[in-house]
């Protein structure tokens, strides 16, 4: 099953969506994870319980939750040799914060839902501890048909390119939405190739940021977001024509159209074998074939046909 990324700047932008149909600005921060101490809900919850250990901390996340399903969990998220180690929180020492943000990943997945939603997973993780919770959220999610959705600020190259897809977005408009392997490919057709030994993911946030863009660069920055929405706006509409896009398609317009030749050649050989007389077979073919482009609704109006004429003939389309 795929697992998503949504790449804008904070936290509120599931909150958001969900109000309204708009969605905050994309931008990428950058933090060191020494002098970031802040804390989400979950891990705020689980602070509260210092002398709890893993396994009682993700079975009791839901008092009706599935508890057979535990094992399960600490096992796919590496918390087996931490099981029996109490949680901790600033003061008291327990397990490190990766692992605190696995149990609260699992937490979540105690209930075994089929569409799993999360809020900024990896904030105040370093690109190791990041990659581990990622990767096995991936693990878990393939195993078990998981959809998994995450909204992301800050991530590693590595944990980048674990992701299926990646919607990526910037005032409020979509920039990309498709394929994380042929987003690098997207942005080249642009004239926006991804420079040299820099990361990907920080060159499409940089690319779609305007928060940090210095005055005089304002003007230039939003004229480029302005040309990446736009471009993707048409992407896909405008580039072919819609009944060729797929084989099928095209033999199934091929096919009825050589099936429309066949029924007017048919009325003509019908006809012919009624009126063996050739001007008069000839007149009554003309006339039948005017007489439906008449009643067809290519020269007067299907509401304006009399009943006789619009029942009668104009739903026999040959």
């Amino acid at each position: 099953m795929p697992i998503d990324a949504v790449l804008e700047p904070g936290g509120e932008t599931l909150h958001k969506l969900k109000s309204s149909n708009n969605i905050e600005e994309d931008v990428a921060a950058q933090f060191d994870v020494e002098e970031n101490h802040e804390r989400d809900e979950e891990l705020e919850e689980l602070e509260e319980l210092p002398h709890v250990i893993v396994q009682d901390a993700i079975k009791t996340a839901e008092a009706q939750a599935l508890r057979e399903q535990s094992p399960d969990l600490i096992d796919s998220f590496g918390l087996k040799e931490q099981a029996d180690t109490l949680v901790g929180t600033r003061m008291s020492k327990g397990i490190s914060g990766g692992q605190k943000r696995r149990v609260s990943v699992a937490s979540q997945l105690i209930t075994a839902p089929n569409i799993l939603f999360l809020d900024e997973p990896t904030s105040g993780l370093d690109s190791v501890a990041s990659f581990e919770v990622v990767s096995l959220l991936k693990k878990y999610a393939q195993k078990h048909k998981l959809i998994v959705v995450i909204n992301l600020h800050q991530l590693s190259n590595a944990t980048f390119q674990l992701f299926d897809k990646l919607l990526l977005l910037s005032q409020s408009q979509i920039c990309y939405f498709g394929p994380v392997s042929g987003i690098a490919s997207y942005f080249s057709g642009l004239g926006l190739p991804v420079p040299k030994l820099m990361n990907l993911s920080e060159h499409i946030l940089e690319l779609t940021d305007t928060d940090f863009d210095l005055s005089e660069d304002e003007g230039k920055a939003a004229q480029r977001i302005l040309i990446i929405q736009s471009v993707w706006r048409v992407h896909g509409k405008e580039d072919h024509i819609v009944a060729f896009d797929h084989d099928k398609t095209f033999l199934i317009l091929v096919m009825w159209l050589f099936l429309d030749l066949v029924a007017a050649e048919s009325l003509v050989v019908l006809v012919a074998c009624l009126f063996t007389t050739f001007i008069i077979a000839f007149a009554l073919v003309a006339f039948v074939n005017g007489l439906w482009m008449s009643v067809g609704g290519f020269l007067v109006p299907t509401s304006s046909l009399d009943v006789l004429w619009c029942y009668a003939f104009h739903y026999i389309d040959y």
